[in-house]
């Protein structure tokens, strides 16, 4: 899912791992990796519109809320 307040940042998920990856900052790592506990899948990741937050759904029907506070931002040059 891409951020709907910037072009570099996206979130990715498989079965057992959300990634948070800004582009602008790193091709080759994310910046934000959670991982699944055990027995738990992810399935869905959407970020909010007006918010700064990312919302997972999972394969027990939960969905979490993360706040996305402190993301590093690539200096201007």
């Amino acid at each position: 899912a891409w951020s709907p307040k910037s072009s570099y940042i996206f979130a990715a998920a498989n079965e057992n791992r959300v990634e948070i990856w800004d582009l602008h900052i790193s091709t080759l790592d994310p910046l934000i990796v959670n991982t699944a506990n055990p027995g738990i899948k992810f399935t869905t990741i959407l970020f909010a519109k007006q918010t700064d937050c990312l919302l997972v759904g999972d394969s027990d029907g939960q969905v979490s809320v993360y706040e996305l506070r402190n993301m590093p931002t690539a200096l201007e040059s």
